[in-house]
């Protein structure tokens, strides 16, 4: 298992594909950045991390392979970005939000105590939350991206709370993404009628089981 001095530049990538992929819909940017990384995806990680990771590019690779044989490519997309709605932003006939609090309340509402924790934690270490990001920051693309803000800041030597930061990641990770995370990932797996957000959450998967 990967401590957060010893992450490659490769398991880095991924873990910036993961959160981009929770923050917003796919653009043509992130599709390329997606068949780049598909081409060449991370290796040598431990067993269950590299099952994960390995299901996750070839599901990925799969999809792509069905929108460049798509007749219509932009209904494609349509169809893609309705599939990200449905999944991270609640939208849809059923009632569903990759939220901790949303995972963790008892009532299954938003703005919970996890709600807070995440938010006070956010702002102990400086951490803005991206600003055209309207979900809440216990949100899953919210804690993830919060999460690799602190894993890079730990492999910052310039950075001379970069000791405190791995510590944090850690502990923010046992806290909070190792607790709902994994359960969220299953269901969005099961929601998941494209298969683009299925290759994305096993590259989740692959990011959880890696770190410590």
């Amino acid at each position: 298992m990967a401590e957060q001095n010893q992450i490659s530049q490769k398991l880095l990538d991924m873990l910036h594909i993961i959160g981009r992929a929770f923050e917003h819909e796919a653009d043509d940017t992130f599709l390329e950045h997606i068949r780049a990384y598909v081409a060449d995806p991370v290796t040598g990680l431990t067993p269950e991390a590299q099952k994960y990771a390995d299901h996750g590019a070839k599901k990925l690779a799969s999809v792509l392979a069905d929108y460049d044989k798509a007749d219509d490519q932009k209904l494609w997309r349509d169809y893609l970005d309705a599939s990200y709605a449905e999944l991270f932003l609640g939208v849809g006939q059923e009632a569903y939000e990759p939220v901790e609090s949303y995972y963790k309340s008892a009532e299954k509402v938003l703005f919970a105590k996890q709600f807070f924790e995440v938010k006070e934690t956010m702002d102990l270490w400086d951490y803005m939350v991206p600003s055209d990001m309207e979900e809440p920051a216990d949100h899953i693309a919210g804690e993830w991206l919060f999460y690799v803000y602190l894993l890079q800041r730990s492999m910052n030597p310039a950075d001379e709370r970069a000791e405190l930061c791995a510590k944090a990641a850690s502990m923010f990770k046992q806290k909070h993404l190792d607790t709902w995370v994994n359960e969220a990932c299953k269901d969005l797996i099961d929601k998941d009628d494209m298969g683009f957000y299925t290759g994305i959450c096993n590259l989740t998967r692959a990011a959880m089981a890696e770190l410590a």
